[in-house]
């Protein structure tokens, strides 16, 4: 059953856009008020065992925010979810990792485990329409040895405004069952049919990844590149019009999860044109 989320704020600032010319090409309920947190809370940390240092991520000695982008953060400067919208607690808890990073000292880390109260863990931020957004961040996700049945999004983004004849519309990022697809979704209006698309990706991030998603409304494309590398991209179909969408990070949706899981995500970086 896929989750509702209702866009918070837009914001008009722009900021550097980097070279992607190499890239080409689930019901809902409302989310309760109790699990969206605010988001001046103290810094946390978690204790969770060492994960091996990152050999494909980008270098882990310079962090992205040291240049300027419309909005980057690197989980090192400020307290957890200060520089987002909304931090939404439902799956399980968000902590920072202070051993599971990219660039030291922080990353975050959102766990979804198997008697959480809901289906969303995850740090959110509202972006207003432009032709073209570039979203990039490092990923590790940690697996139970059971992933049959599971559907675990690592990224959503969720359009304010779905195609004609649906009623949610996302693109993501997700883990599903034992391997990982790149995703449409569309969800019927009143009942009706779900649209929308797969692509399955050889990559399961049990090592830090650098990920690149472009989401282009003109060419009407949303394509994944790892490490630098373009991966794949699908032509929107249904077509989805222009608008402003929310980006989840972390457990952006999890359904069927046999035992816990745990995302990492470091030096997410967005930019628009």
């Amino acid at each position: 059953m896929r989750a509702w989320r209702v866009a918070l704020l837009g914001f008009a600032a722009c900021g550097l856009f980097p070279d992607v010319a190499s890239l080409s090409g689930s019901d809902a309920g409302d989310a309760a008020v109790e699990d969206v947190v605010v988001l001046d809370a103290p810094q946390e940390t978690s204790e969770e065992a060492a994960v091996d240092a990152p050999s494909d991520a980008s270098d882990a000695s310079v962090s992205p925010c040291a240049s300027q982008h419309l909005f980057c953060d690197d989980f090192d400067q400020t307290a957890l979810g200060a520089l987002w919208d909304e931090k939404v607690l439902k799956s399980g808890p968000l902590a920072l990792s202070s051993t599971s990073v990219v660039t030291p000292p922080n990353a975050l880390e959102a766990t979804a485990i198997t008697n959480g109260s809901g289906d969303e863990t995850a740090l959110g931020k509202h972006f207003p329409a432009a032709d073209h957004t570039h979203v990039e961040f490092d990923l590790l996700v940690v697996s139970p040895s059971d992933t049959s049945g599971t559907e675990l999004d690592v990224a959503d983004l969720v359009l304010d405004t779905p195609p004609s004849g649906y009623d949610y519309a996302d693109f993501d990022l997700q883990r599903w069952q034992g391997a990982t697809q790149l995703e449409e979704y569309m969800q019927g209006a009143d009942g009706g049919p779900n649209g929308g698309q797969d692509l399955p990706v050889t990559e399961t991030f049990a090592s830090w990844r650098h990920v690149a998603l472009d989401l282009d409304f003109p060419n009407q494309t949303f394509s994944l590149a790892l490490d630098g590398a373009s991966v794949t991209s699908f032509a929107m179909s249904p077509a989805a019009p222009k608008c402003g969408f929310s980006l989840y990070v972390g457990v952006g949706y999890v359904e069927g999860a046999n035992d816990d899981w745990n995302v990492f995500v470091d030096d997410v970086v967005v930019d628009q044109q």
